[in-house]
Parts: C-alpha cells; structure tokens; sequence
C-alpha cells in the first residue's frame, strides 16, 4: 500500500520552494493524494487552482479546473465554484455532461444564499441530464417555486420531476414530500395524504436520511386535522 502522508509532505516540500522541473508534477499528485485519500477538500482546490494557472497544457489546464470545481464544491467556496464552473462552461474541451455539472454545483450554490432566480437559470440545465443531478435539479427548481409561494406552477413541475425521475428513489420520496406539503397549503388534504402514503408503502429508507420519518410525522398531523374536520357537525343538522 502507497504511503501518501509521507508522499504528500514530499510533494509540499517541492511546492513551498515555487516554480522548479518538479512543480507542476508535484502540485498535480499533491492535488490527488489530497481530493482522492486524504479528503483534504481546501488543500486540493489550493493545489487545482495553482496548477490550474500554470499549466500549459490545454487538457492538463482543463483537468486542473475540474479538480478545482469539484474540491470548491465540496468546502462550499462559493468564489471557487464559480470560477472554476465558469472556465468548465465555456471551454471547447467540456462535454455536455461536465458542462452540466457545472451548472448544477453553480445552482447549488445559488440556492444556499437564497438567489432563487440565478439557482433556477442553472438547474433548469442541469435537470436535462438523465442522471442523479438532474434528478436533483428537477426536484430543485419545483422546490424554489414553492419556496416563491407560486404553488401551482410547483405542483405542476413537482409531478413533472416524479414522472421524469422515476429512478432515482431518493429524489422521488422528497418529490412526494412536496407535493404533499404543495397539497396540503393549497387545501387539499386528500392528496397531500395520498403523496405520503405512497411514500410510506414504496420507500425502503436505506441511507437513514430521516424520509420515512418525516413523511410519518407530517401524515400524523393530515390525520389529526381530518379528525378534527369529522367531528365538526355542521349547523343545519343540528
């Protein structure tokens, strides 16, 4: 098994002495080591970003940007993200799918400071992928528009995303989360109930992230308030 702790601080050691035959190597297996073993997500941008800038290679210049989209990604570097998506974007070297990717990580990052508008102008990229982004991203954009309060066009999009996202199981049991609570505002507590029975009956929550409990809870409370509604006897039968 490869020591990259002890390679790592090799490779360091060659950086922190600046431009040299061995940088661009060694800035490009630091930037590895750290994203793929040692999870060190803000060194591996560092290093991504540095050989990003210094790469004559075209395809080693791409590869470093991607590394460096993805690492900003996951320290949530919103500046990073940006940046590095933005060269993804526009370059000739990307494919449809990496384009889209960067679109997605753009949206995400939109919508975790409540740019609702920027995060809808990528994720409506992103959801044309036939993948778990796009999955995500359908989910997303019928997401925002309930968050805006436009609950119709959000029942519309949600039942659109349940139809297109089928396979991805984890994306489907919180799409149905939101057509119920989508229902439930509206009115319409027949159907925010079924959404969350067939959740409940279909969904095997196999990663624990907490699904099967929420739809459970919020079912309780859909019971409580037909209860509530069955008991209230109308006057003129008085």
């Amino acid at each position: 098994k490869k020591d990259y702790t002890n390679a790592l601080k090799d490779y360091e050691v060659v950086i922190s002495k600046g431009n040299s035959n061995w940088y661009e190597k060694s800035l490009t297996k630091a930037a590895i080591i750290t994203y793929n073993y040692s999870k060190e997500f803000q060194k591996a941008y560092n290093f991504y970003a540095a050989l990003a800038k210094i790469a004559t290679d075209e395809n080693k210049k791409f590869d470093a940007y991607l590394g460096a989209l993805r690492s900003a990604f996951r320290t949530g570097f919103t500046e990073g993200v940006y940046d590095s998506a933005d060269y993804i974007i526009g370059s000739a070297k990307a494919t449809k799918s990496q384009k889209a990717t960067a679109h997605f990580f753009k949206a995400k990052m939109a919508l975790e400071k409540d740019e609702y508008n920027l995060a809808l102008n990528h994720f409506r990229i992103s959801a044309k992928e036939s993948n778990v982004q796009g999955a995500e991203s359908r989910y997303q954009i019928s997401y925002i528009y309930y968050l805006q309060r436009d609950l119709t066009i959000a029942r519309e999009l949600c039942m659109a995303h349940l139809k297109a996202s089928k396979n991805y199981e984890t994306w489907v049991a919180k799409g149905l989360i939101l057509l119920s609570d989508i229902a439930f505002e509206q009115g319409d507590l027949f159907n925010a109930r079924a959404a969350l029975e067939t959740l409940i009956e279909s969904y095997e929550d196999r990663n624990n992230l907490g699904i099967l409990e929420e739809a459970q809870e919020k079912l309780k409370i859909i019971e409580a308030l037909e209860d509530e509604e069955s008991r209230i006897i109308p006057a003129d039968n008085e």
